[in-house]
């Protein structure tokens, strides 16, 4: 009897002496990382106090010694227009922000979709947020209301109402039947 009480009392002193409370985890993980983690993030860009995207994600890593920003467990970015209406949405499961040269770069299932019923789904794609454009070389699906084209390369302004497939692969029109 006396072994157990011995030993449940090892076990609880092993496990009150193991547990960190999540701040001192969460800097120890940012010194590992050697960035900055935020959780939950929602960042609001806008220019000439006019709303242009708002991005929300579950985490961001800051690397200031690197200049960039990832964005591991994906990111959700909502575009507007001059009324401050939304007009297109990109998700995407990885991203990366470059602030020097003003780009993010998403990956991983990359589907950007617009007011109109478009969508694009692709693997990479660039956001130039000096320009205001979207571009990839990568192969492209772009679904309309009535036609599917597949290509590689795709060039567009960023609320995704004036795009073009550089190389078109094959196109087919959809059934309006339904």
């Amino acid at each position: 009897m006396m072994r157990y009480a011995i030993l449940a009392l090892l076990s609880f002193y092993v496990v009150l002496s193991c547990q960190k409370n999540r701040e001192e985890v969460h800097q120890d993980y940012s010194k590992l990382l050697n960035a900055e983690v935020i959780e939950d993030i929602r960042l609001r860009y806008s220019d000439s106090a006019q709303l242009k995207v708002i991005i929300t994600g579950p985490k961001l890593l800051r690397y200031s010694k690197e200049n960039k920003e990832t964005f591991p467990e994906g990111i959700h970015a909502t575009f507007y227009s001059i009324d401050g209406t939304p007009n297109s949405q990109l998700k995407a499961g990885q991203a990366y922000r470059f602030p020097q040269k003003n780009k993010i770069i998403v990956e991983d299932h990359v589907i950007l979709y617009n007011q109109q019923g478009d969508s694009l789904i692709t693997s990479q794609l660039t956001w130039d947020e000096k320009k205001d454009k979207i571009y990839t070389n990568r192969f492209v699906r772009l679904t309309k209301r009535d036609r599917v084209i597949l290509g590689y390369g795709f060039e567009s302004n960023q609320d995704f109402t004036k795009g073009r497939i550089k190389a078109i692969q094959g196109t087919w029109k959809l059934d309006d039947d339904k």
